[in-house]
């Protein structure tokens, strides 16, 4: 029997040693070894990220733990600016250390680039604007007109249907969920627009022959024209309208003319306008 036997049990286990001399006395004793079970562990992290971003590597499972960057807590935030293998072993009560468990986080260094243009920039409401992707690298979009609306369409059209001053938004992902975004400044929709001229000429000489009122951002209209004794000479619901001084084909006497004007805009907003226009010939 050898002197100094080597003992590998699976589990704690007692020895018993008994000794003879040469005189043939004996004596025995005995010898309990400990065996604790190696630690294991679970991870959990995020198998790619963006350049410029990090993740939190998470080990679970033991008490202690050693990680290939000196690191010994059960978590570590790692910013790789590369593709990095990194790896956590996971230490026991007793300093038993289990097996190491390798964590492979991937850097996509490709990142999309947001880009879009609009037809419109500025113009009167009801105002479409049509937004035109530029952009690269783009798998899944998100537009934000500013006004409370958004999209989810690769070239959306879109109707501002109030006047002011609107910044839009869009934020893209790629296809690992890299984002980008961009911001333009900014869409301009102006309010309701009345010109109203104070004379004009209807004398034939292809001059300021007719009087007409110009509008913009209007659904219904209705205008009506009056001499001094009240009388009405012209009426029209007609945007595009124009009066060239006759009444029932008569050329209609110089002088002051009152107007009385009712429109609605789009939104259901009324206004109502009251003036004169001088006729001269």
């Amino acid at each position: 029997m050898a002197v100094d036997p080597i003992a590998q049990p699976l589990a704690t286990q007692q020895f018993n040693v008994n000794g003879t001399d040469i005189n043939g006395c004996r004596n025995e004793d005995s010898v309990e070894v400990m065996v604790f079970q190696l630690p294991t562990l679970t991870t959990s992290h995020t198998d790619s990220i963006c350049v410029g971003l990090g993740t939190v590597l998470i080990a679970e499972g033991a008490g202690d733990y050693i990680w290939s960057t000196g690191d010994d807590g059960p978590s570590i935030a790692v910013t790789p600016g590369n593709t990095t293998d990194y790896w956590v072993a996971p230490v026991g009560p007793n300093g038993c250390i289990g097996d190491t468990f390798d964590i492979n986080v991937y850097v996509e260094r490709v990142l999309p680039l947001a880009a879009f243009e609009p037809d419109l920039q500025e113009g009167f409401y009801p105002l479409p604007v049509t937004f035109t992707d530029e952009s690269q690298g783009a798998t899944r979009y998100s537009w934000d007109f500013g006004d409370g609306e958004t999209s989810q369409d690769f070239n959306p059209v879109h109707t501002y249907n109030a006047p002011g001053e609107y910044e839009v938004k869009l934020i893209l992902i790629n296809e690992i969920g890299c984002p980008d975004s961009i911001v333009y400044q900014f869409i301009k929709v102006n309010d309701f627009n009345l010109y109203t001229p104070n004379i004009y000429t209807p004398n034939g000489d292809n001059q300021n022959d007719l009087f007409a009122i110009r509008m913009n951002s209007i659904e219904r209209f209705e205008i009506r024209i009056f001499d001094r004794w009240g009388r009405q000479v012209f009426s029209s619901v007609d945007q595009n309208f124009f009066w060239d001084g006759t009444k029932n084909g008569t050329p209609a006497p110089e002088g002051v003319y009152v107007y009385q004007l009712e429109a609605f805009t789009f939104n259901g907003e009324r206004i109502e306008r009251e003036g004169t226009v001088t006729l001269v010939r």
